[in-house]
C-alpha cells in the first residue's frame, strides 16, 4: 500500500518523458506496482 500511495505517479511521469522524446506508447503493461513494460513507437 505504501508503494502504491507514494509512487503512483511513476507511470504518468515515465510515459510523459517517453512522449517528450518523440515516442508514442503503443502498450503499457503493469506487471506489479513497481514494474511496467512499455512498447513504444518512434514518431
Amino acid at each position: 500500500m505504501h508503494i502504491r500511495d507514494e509512487y503512483s505517479t511513476f507511470g504518468w511521469i515515465l510515459e510523459g518523458l517517453l512522449q517528450q522524446q518523440g515516442f508514442t506508447v503503443a502498450t503499457a503493461t503493469y506487471e506489479s506496482l513497481t514494474y511496467a513494460e512499455y512498447l513504444c513507437l518512434k514518431r
